[in-house]
């Protein structure tokens, strides 16, 4: 059987309020992730040092302009970057936005991705084409009081793990060996990422 597909099985098929429900699927995803997926590296957060105030805005800005041109897919909204995120990824030491910057890499793919009240995304792996994942947090809007949807990881060590990123910082993990996802979104709430996908070398 495929390995997406076994670990897809443990975590369940349904949305991902009600996957976390269940400790024994998580344990189950924790035992098979850590005996398929020993050389994953764990996840991390931060703030890189490239994403200043200034840039922050100026990509917030141009995801923004270009959220209504976005096309759904699975449950969010998806645009490629434009001239802004072009020049900044250009001009940046990509090693900055990377987990190890001595291992060589390159830039796969860079997209802006958009989230609305009632979205989500189940848990699921990335294309083992792609060895890592940095998602940029430029926006997320919430009501007061209202619990906000968060990044969910389910890592070979660590087990589930959730991000509720802030504005500029970025969760770095393997998307094709650590099953990701979000929460769904609560009333009035809204999230802009630029998710940026790398090949290991």
């Amino acid at each position: 059987m495929h390995l997406k597909t076994i670990l897809s099985l443990a975590a369940g098929t349904g949305p991902i309020a009600d996957q976390t429900a269940c400790e024994a699927n998580v344990q189950l995803l924790a035992t098979i992730a850590g005996t398929l997926l020993e050389d994953s590296v764990a996840p991390e957060r931060r703030r890189p040092v490239s994403i200043t105030n200034e840039i922050l805005e100026n990509l917030y800005s141009e995801a923004k302009l270009l959220r209504s041109k976005a096309h759904v897919n699975n449950h969010c909204r998806l645009h490629h970057i434009g001239p802004i995120a072009t020049a900044f990824l250009s001009n940046t030491n990509l090693k900055t936005l990377v987990s190890d910057p001595a291992q060589p890499f390159r830039l796969q793919l860079a997209t802006y991705t958009y989230y609305e009240e009632g979205d989500r995304l189940d848990l699921h792996l990335d294309d083992p084409a792609s060895s890592l994942s940095t998602v940029i947090m430029l926006r997320h809007d919430s009501l007061p009081g209202v619990p906000r949807s968060r990044l969910m990881l389910v890592a070979p060590e660590a087990g589930r793990i959730f991000y509720d990123l802030e504005n500029g910082e970025a969760a770095i993990f393997q998307g094709s060996k650590v099953l990701h996802g979000r929460e769904q979104l609560r009333a009035g709430e809204s999230v802009i990422l630029l998710v940026l996908l790398f090949k290991l070398s």
